[in-house]
C-alpha cells in the first residue's frame, strides 16, 4: 500500500502538468486565431458591438470552464472588473454583462481571467446567442439586440442628454451627459450582487438567480423597506423570512432609505476588510454571502443573515417537508414503533434536498384530507408584519377547516403572536410547504398542521360461495331488504357484523390481521369473542410520536375514515 502511495504521487503531479501545459497550448491556439484587439474604458454615442470575436478567455475549474467573452468596455490591466458578453462555452446562451475576477493576463491578442463572476447582467432571464449586438445609439440609448434585429433590453435613455458611455475602476457602467453627470449607471440596477460602494436602495431589489449556473431570477431577493431590510421567499403566498432595521437612516424619507455595502461593514455588520478582489450575492439558497479571492478559488468570509435567522431559518434549508435542526441537520418526519410513515427521503445522501409525501394530495378524493398536527415544530420567519397572507380574523379551529375546505392548501399554520410581540394571532394556509424548524425545547409560538391524503383501506371481495363449517350455502344478494337477508342468511350477516367489529378494535393490536380474515371468510377460523366497540362511538384516532414531534391526526369534518378506522396491525 505505501508503494502504491509513493507511485501514485508522480502521477497526479504528472496529471496536474498535462493539464497546465494543455491549458497553455490551448490558450495559446485562441490567441494565434484571434484577431488584435484594444479594450477602451469609454465610448461614444453611435457605437455598436458585436458578439462574434471573444478575446477574454476563461481559466476556471467550476461550471464555467470553457466560458468566453466578447469585451465591451474594459479598464487596464490593473482593474478587476470588465464588461462584455459572459457566454456559456457553446456560446448558445451569453449575457451582457460586468464580471469580477482576481487575475488577468494580458497578451497582444487577448486575455485570460482566473474564474470570473458575472456581477451584473443586462438580460438574465434572456439569454443571446453569437451575434448579438449592443448599440450605443446616437440619441443616448443602450440597446440589447438579438442577431435578427429584436430588442432584448434597453437602459430607455433615449433623448435624456446622454453624451457617452464610461465603465468605471469600482466596476460600475455609467451613462452621462455633458456635465458628466450619471444618467443611467448599472449600480442602481442590481442583478444578484453587490460591490465595494455600491447601494440597495429603497425600491430596488437584489433578486437570487435559480442557480450556480442558470443566471434567471430565483426564488429569493432582498429589499429596502419601511427602515429595514427585508428578504422575501417566492412561495405561495409570497413570505419575509428576514428582516432587521436598518443603522442610522434617521431623519430621511423612506425614498432615501438604502443599506450600502462599504469595504468592511454592510448594514452595521463586520465584513473582512478586502485584500483581495470582493463582491456580495444573494445566492439561490436566500443566503447572503461576501467572497473575496484566496488565491486559488472564490472563499465566502461572511454570510451575513445567518447570524439573524440561524442556519435553519432558510426556507430551503431542508427542501420541502424537510425538517431542520438547530445544528442544519436535515431529516424527515418519520412515525415510531413501526408506525405509518408519512414522508420519504428524497435522497437519503443529500438530506438537503427534502422530503416527499408517501400519497400525493389529490382533490378527487378530497374527502379522505385529514391534518396533521407538528407538536415542537415552527415556520421560518412568520411574526413579520408584511406577511400579509396572514389572517387575524380566524381562530385555531376555523384556521384548520379553512384548509380542509381548500383542496390547494397543503398547511395551515396558526400563528399565536404576531408583529414583534405585540399581542395578536392569526392564520396562514400554506400552498407549498417547505422547510420546518424542530423548536423542541425552545418557545413555540405556532401550530403547525400538515395535509395528508388517506387512501380509502381496501377491503377484500367477499366471495358470494363460500364454505362454512356448518356446511351451509347461500348467497347474499346486495339489495335485500334487511329483515329478509336477516331471515334467510341470519348466520352469515351476525358473523360479518362480528367481523366488521373486531376489525374495528380500539386497541390496534386487537385487530386481526388481513391473513386471519380470509380464513374467517373461509369459516376455517371463528371471530374471538369480548370484542369492544361501538358504531355510535367509535375510537377517537390516537397520536403519533415522531423524531419528538407528537402528530395528532385532525379528521376533516367527516365521519370516520375508512383508513383512519382500519389502522396499520
Amino acid at each position: 500500500n505505501n508503494l502504491d502511495l509513493v507511485m501514485a504521487k508522480p502521477s497526479l503531479c504528472l496529471i496536474i502538468s498535462l493539464d497546465i501545459i494543455i491549458t497553455i497550448f490551448i490558450f495559446s491556439v485562441h490567441l494565434n486565431n484571434a484577431q488584435s484587439v484594444k479594450y477602451h474604458p469609454q465610448a461614444n454615442l453611435s457605437t455598436t458591438w458585436i458578439n462574434n470575436n471573444p478575446t477574454i478567455y476563461i481559466n476556471s475549474t467550476d461550471v464555467f470552464a470553457g466560458f468566453k467573452m466578447t469585451p465591451v468596455l474594459s479598464l487596464s490591466n490593473t482593474s478587476q472588473f470588465v464588461s462584455g458578453f459572459y457566454c456559456f462555452s457553446n456560446e448558445s446562451s451569453c449575457f451582457f454583462g460586468i464580471v469580477i475576477f482576481a487575475k488577468r493576463y494580458d497578451f497582444e491578442d487577448g486575455t485570460l481571467v482566473n474564474a470570473p463572476q458575472l456581477v451584473w447582467s443586462a438580460n438574465r432571464d434572456r439569454p443571446v446567442e453569437t451575434n448579438a449586438t449592443l448599440k450605443f445609439t446616437g440619441n443616448g440609448d443602450l440597446i440589447l439586440e438579438y442577431a435578427d434585429g429584436d430588442m432584448v433590453w434597453s437602459t430607455n435613455t433615449g433623448g435624456k442628454s446622454v453624451m457617452g458611455i464610461r465603465f468605471t475602476e469600482s466596476g460600475n457602467l455609467v451613462l452621462f451627459d455633458r456635465n458628466n453627470a450619471p444618467v443611467w449607471q448599472s449600480f442602481d440596477h442590481p442583478t444578484d450582487s453587490l460591490l465595494i460602494g455600491q447601494k440597495l436602495v429603497s425600491g430596488q431589489k437584489l433578486i437570487a438567480r435559480t442557480s450556480s449556473s442558470d443566471f434567471s431570477q430565483g426564488l429569493f431577493w432582498l429589499s429596502v423597506r419601511y427602515g429595514r431590510l427585508s428578504g422575501y421567499f417566492e412561495a405561495n403566498p409570497q413570505l419575509v423570512y428576514y428582516e432587521t432595521i436598518l443603522e442610522g437612516i434617521s431623519n430621511v424619507t423612506e425614498e432615501e432609505e438604502y443599506v450600502a455595502f462599504k469595504n468592511g461593514s454592510f448594514d452595521g455588520q463586520s465584513i473582512p476588510l478586502g485584500s483581495t478582489a470582493q463582491f456580495m450575492r444573494l445566492e439561490p439558497d436566500g443566503h447572503l454571502r461576501v467572497y473575496e479571492w484566496g488565491g486559488a478559488e472564490w472563499n465566502a468570509v461572511a454570510d451575513l443573515l445567518t447570524s439573524g435567522i440561524g442556519e435553519c431559518g432558510y426556507p430551503m434549508a431542508c427542501g420541502k417537508y424537510g425538517i431542520c435542526s438547530s445544528n442544519g441537520q436535515c431529516g424527515c418526519l418519520e412515525g415510531s414503533n413501526n408506525e405509518t410513515r408519512n414522508f420519504n427521503q428524497i435522497n437519503y445522501k443529500q438530506p438537503n434536498l427534502g422530503c416527499s409525501l408517501v400519497t400525493p394530495i389529490t382533490c378527487n378524493d378530497s374527502q379522505y384530507h385529514s391534518l396533521l398536527e407538528l407538536k415542537n415544530t415552527s415556520y421560518f420567519n412568520l411574526n413579520s408584519r408584511y406577511n400579509t397572507e396572514v389572517n387575524e380574523k380566524l381562530q385555531l379551529e376555523d384556521c384548520k377547516n379553512a384548509c380542509l375546505r381548500n383542496c390547494s392548501c397543503k398547511a395551515a399554520l396558526f400563528v399565536y403572536e404576531l408583529f414583534d410581540s405585540t399581542p395578536s394571532r392569526g392564520c396562514l394556509l400554506l400552498f407549498d410547504v417547505f422547510s420546518l424548524i424542530n423548536n423542541e425545547g425552545g418557545y413555540n409560538n405556532v401550530s403547525v398542521f400538515l395535509k395528508l391524503q388517506n387512501s380509502p383501506t381496501k377491503q377484500p371481495s367477499l366471495p358470494t360461495d363460500f364454505p362454512r363449517k356448518k356446511s351451509r350455502r347461500g348467497t347474499i344478494v346486495l339489495g335485500s331488504s334487511l329483515g329478509a337477508l336477516f331471515g334467510l342468511h341470519g348466520a352469515e350477516v351476525v358473523e360479518m357484523m362480528r367481523l366488521a367489529v373486531w376489525c374495528l378494535q380500539g386497541d390496534f393490536t386487537k385487530r386481526p390481521s388481513m391473513s386471519v380474515v380470509v380464513k374467517v371468510l373461509e369459516g376455517s377460523v371463528d371471530v374471538e369473542n369480548n370484542l369492544e366497540y361501538s358504531f355510535t362511538s367509535p375510537a377517537v384516532p390516537r397520536t403519533i410520536a415522531a423524531a419528538g414531534h407528537v402528530e395528532g391526526v385532525i379528521s376533516a369534518g367527516t365521519p370516520p375514515l375508512p383508513s383512519t378506522l382500519s389502522g396499520p396491525r
